[in-house]
């Protein structure tokens, strides 16, 4: 009951929360048997993830990857994912493009066999990310239209959102600003649907972003963008 309890909330960065999904686990933890990796594997996930959130980037990478080993002795697909986005997260940083590159990979092979129906997603937004730093569009591309495909097949907003939102910063990587500028609107009418701060909240840092790039900003935009960060 613990264990299940320490894994229903998952995805949220709001601190209070992380920190009681935190103990949570650690509770967990002592109490489920040595014996089943698969469980003891998606408890360390989330307490990588708590790490990483809370900037202790040592903590996360050493609980990250005890989480993967487990997973992967587990041979568990939801325990393996959960694994690969804990190590994933852990390793966010530019001199970890290869291994990134490859959690991402790995994550799109295995999300057909496990019951989280956006691990196949996740997978293709970390490989935009990192075709991004490697500076391949061909591959930001190649990825984008995969997006697109899980998002026209699932029709799942969040899929939408994500589309949009990588389009957008596609097109401002180019100059191409009118149409960076429109692919957010787009992602702002998603995120209006999806309803949370944090998807909004993007919104207004892509705007505030292109208004460093031009050197100017308007009284009414900034006004709202201080209102949405002060929300947040």
């Amino acid at each position: 009951v613990l264990a299940a309890a320490a894994l229903v909330i998952s995805g949220i960065g709001d601190p209070t929360t992380n920190a009681a999904v935190d103990a949570l686990c650690a509770s967990a933890i002592r109490a489920v048997p040595d014996s089943d990796t698969a469980l003891r594997a998606r408890l360390l996930a989330r307490q990588a993830f708590f790490a990483a959130e809370m900037g202790a980037c040592h903590r996360a990478r050493e609980l990250s990857a005890k989480s993967l080993a487990l997973a992967s002795r587990s041979e568990d697909p939801d325990a393996l994912l959960d694994g690969i986005h804990a190590r994933h997260l852990a390793l966010s940083a530019p001199q970890f493009l290869a291994e990134r590159r490859a959690l991402a990979t790995r994550a799109c092979d295995v999300a057909h066999r496990a019951r989280q129906p956006l691990a196949e997603l996740w997978g293709h937004v970390w490989l935009v990310d990192a075709a991004f730093q490697a500076g391949d569009l061909a591959a930001v591309d190649y990825e984008l239209a995969r997006i697109e495909q899980f998002a026209v097949s699932g029709q799942h907003n969040l899929a939408w959102w994500h589309l949009y939102r990588l389009r957008a910063s596609r097109a401002a990587l180019t100059g191409e600003l009118d149409t960076a500028l429109a692919c957010n609107e787009q992602a702002r009418e998603v995120a209006a649907r999806i309803g949370a701060a944090s998807t909004i909240g993007m919104y207004y840092a892509f705007l505030g972003q292109i208004a460093v790039m031009r050197g100017t900003i308007d009284r009414e935009l900034a006004d709202a963008t201080l209102g949405m960060l002060r929300q947040v």
